[in-house]
């Protein structure tokens, strides 16, 4: 069977000097077999596009598995355009006796012209790059490799507990980046509250 969702609007910044961009996005699965679904996805704005095509592959009681490969292409200016590819791989499974869900993700960015939407907005004009500004280390340090894990805890009527760690590196640098994080959240009286701790070295 096909499941379709379909999104258009405008990309809110988080800060000043952010492209915030129209766009459409959308996204298509097919199952195939009752445990195997293709899937893929679009983003288009007036600087930026990506195409996504992936399969997942239920494996019964071991979890499921995935893996989709992105192209885009990023315009910043009338003279500079950025293409690339990102591949992922990930493992997920729910341990429904104990309502636990694992998450496993190994994310790879192949070249260095791969921007994500988000990384691509971030980024200034290169008439406005400085090379001391963050938005030129971005330019010129696109990610290499991502391996993430998460599990998460559901605690019922007294919230969701999750932990999640990942580490990535990056072109043109010999450092890697590492982030762990604790997240809890609760609902109380039909609202909302979140307790988050993080430490990135």
């Amino acid at each position: 069977s096909w499941r379709y969702a379909f999104t258009a609007g405008r990309y809110r910044s988080w800060g000043d000097n952010i492209r915030e961009p129209d766009f459409a996005q959308g996204t298509l699965q097919y199952g195939l077999s009752n445990s195997t679904t293709m899937y893929g996805g679009s983003i288009f704005s007036a600087d930026y596009t990506s195409g996504l095509l992936g399969i997942g592959q239920g494996l019964g009681n071991l979890g499921s598995v995935s893996f989709d490969v992105t192209h885009a292409r990023t315009q910043f200016d009338s003279t500079l355009t950025r293409t690339g590819e990102s591949y992922r791989l990930q493992y997920a499974k729910d341990v429904m006796q104990s309502g636990t869900s694992l998450v496993l993700g190994g994310y790879r960015y192949s070249g260095t012209g791969f921007y994500s939407f988000n990384e691509a907005n971030e980024a200034l004009p290169r008439t406005a790059w400085d090379d001391d500004t963050l938005e030129f280390w971005r330019r010129t340090h696109n990610k290499r490799s991502r391996l993430q894990a998460q599990v998460t805890q559901n605690l019922e009527q007294y919230g969701t507990l999750s932990l999640s760690a990942y580490q990535q590196d990056y072109y043109n640098d010999s450092g890697t980046e590492r982030t762990l994080h604790l997240g809890y959240v609760i609902t109380l009286q039909g609202a909302s509250y979140t307790l988050s701790l993080s430490d990135t070295r």
